[in-house]
């Protein structure tokens, strides 16, 4: 009898504990919900320390790109060097870092490292950060460091890889000091060490604020050797910094590129898609970045400059792919009026314009409504919102080409599809009146899309269908919500989607939301 109480009793706290674990675990999934709902619009971006300029940028990003409740910018100040480059693939939370060129290069000849091109892809380069080397009267040449103490900075500063990959191409033997800046500078002028190297962007305040009695020179780097594969030539002259370079001298240094990188997500992760409202956000705003009082090197950044060995991100390419380096918001030529100003030209050579067209206007449309040029159009789909313009989630190709229509061939649209992040099914795809993908207000309401208008009807350019013109074939999302296909659209040409949007709709339903859209402007 006791026995059988005993273990009666046994199982009930078994029953309760396991009850208890279950609550626990219910409440840290409710919890980790609730986090990733707070946090789904944050991007971590980790810079450097303090004093170096891609904190400041970082800064900047933070002030310029923040949209309440679509993305907020956290800046975090980091080590730089390779504990950047450490963060970006294994620390959690970190999206976006700023790596140097070179540090990826020495991450490649390292154990551990083996596979880094395949985790990290670059999103844009920025700027260069030159390398300083100050040091006393005692030392006229670099090769006078050998066997001295020198101040790599901090040992948190990020310059460790840097300085070692240097001084390992020029075959000098330094005795590396790790203390912050401001010490160093102070323990060169007292004799204790030889100099202090600082890797910053020019111009560097550290730099600027030396005086000319304070004894101390900047030291050249010949750019030769295994430096020539890793490091930019730079001139530093007297204008960059009046107390250290005599009027008509110069000194030669190097440079490093900074480059802004992220880890290698999967397109159907939250965090890709994060990284991709980030490009939209950071290249479209480019040019306000480049305004006063933001740091003056965004005015150095050239979106296009590419890293040879490195792969791009994909939102970052297929964005450079349709814009160039204008933004999405300007006027600027698209491919096909580049293309049609080129068959003007070719025409006006061979003796053959037209005559019967005046007008550019018409004679464009004719151009785009025309087989015999091999053209196309890249659209940039985005997922729509009540708030503006969704995330990117990839491109259509339109050219025009022939189809079979009731055993007779004529005219059609062809329309090379590739967009992902959309729900798995079969989702109504219309040719839409107007080239807007923004919201509307409609019953006191903001709607996604309703900026396209309606779909194109029966009635269009004079002609008369039995059908409506912007009535596309449905479009098939697969179950990792991927939609990749080639769709005709019979009786459409490229001129059909001038001035006009093209809308993926929420389910089969015509009438269902507007989910995502493209335009040609």
């Amino acid at each position: 009898m006791a026995s059988g109480f005993r273990l009666a009793v046994v199982g009930t706290i078994l029953v309760l504990g396991l009850s208890a674990e279950r609550g626990v675990a219910q409440q840290n999934t409710a919890l980790e919900e609730s986090v990733e709902r707070k946090t789904s619009d944050a991007l971590r971006v980790v810079s450097g320390g303090l004093g170096d300029t891609s904190l400041e940028l970082a800064a900047d990003l933070a002030l310029v790109l923040d949209e309440p409740n679509k993305l907020r910018i956290m800046p975090i100040m980091g080590g730089g060097g390779l504990q950047n480059l450490d963060d970006l693939i294994y620390l959690k939370g970190v999206d976006v870092g700023f790596v140097r060129s070179d540090v990826l290069s020495f991450a490649k000849q390292q154990r551990g490292y083996e596979d880094v091109e395949t985790k990290i892809r670059y999103i844009s380069k920025l700027h260069n950060e030159e390398i300083y080397v100050l040091a006393g009267s005692s030392s006229s040449s670099i090769s006078d460091l050998s066997g001295k103490p020198v101040n790599f900075g901090r040992a948190s500063s990020g310059n460790k890889a840097t300085l070692e990959l240097v001084f390992e191409a020029l075959g000098i033997a330094v005795k590396p000091v790790y203390i912050d800046q401001t010490l160093g500078l102070h323990r060169v002028k007292s004799g204790q060490i030889a100099a202090t190297i600082i890797v910053n962007g020019r111009p560097n305040d550290i730099i600027a604020g030396i005086r000319s009695e304070d004894g101390l020179k900047l030291l050249p780097i010949e750019h030769k050797g295994a430096l020539k594969d890793l490091y930019l030539p730079v001139s530093l002259t007297n204008d960059d910094y009046p107390n250290l370079i005599a009027p008509g001298t110069t000194v030669e240094t190097l440079a490093t590129e900074v480059v802004m990188a992220m880890y290698n997500w999967p397109q159907n992760h939250v965090r890709y898609d994060r990284g991709s409202a980030f490009v939209e956000a950071f290249f479209g705003k480019l040019a306000e970045l480049r305004k006063s009082p933001r740091h003056p090197m965004w005015r150095k950044v050239n979106l296009a400059a590419v890293m040879p060995d490195w792969e791009r991100f994909e939102p970052a390419k297929a964005w450079l792919d349709l814009y160039g380096t204008t933004r999405p918001g300007e006027k600027a030529l698209s491919k096909l009026r580049v293309d049609f100003a080129a068959f003007l030209k070719q025409q006006a050579a061979d003796g053959k314009a037209s005559a019967s067209v005046t007008n550019e206007d018409e004679r464009f449309r004719a151009f785009l409504r025309s087989n015999a040029h091999k053209i196309q159009a890249v659209i940039q789909m985005h997922m729509t919102s009540a708030d503006g313009v969704g995330k990117f989630i990839g491109t259509i190709k339109a050219s025009n080409t022939d189809a079979l229509v009731a055993g007779g061939k004529e005219q059609a649209l062809s329309l090379q599809i590739d967009l992902r992040g959309l729900p798995a099914g079969q989702h109504a795809f219309h040719v839409h009146a107007k080239p807007d993908c923004g919201p509307a207000e409609r019953d006191g309401t903001m709607v996604a899309g309703l900026g396209a208008g309606g779909h194109l009807l029966a009635e269009h350019d004079g002609k008369t269908y039995g059908f409506h013109l912007g009535d596309l074939p449905d479009l098939i999302v697969a179950a990792d919500g991927k939609a990749a296909a080639h769709v005709l659209a019979p009786r459409m040409t490229l001129a059909d989607l001038l001035n006009r949007s093209v809308m993926v709709r929420a389910t089969q339903d015509d009438n269902s939301d507007r989910q995502a859209c493209g335009i040609i402007d």
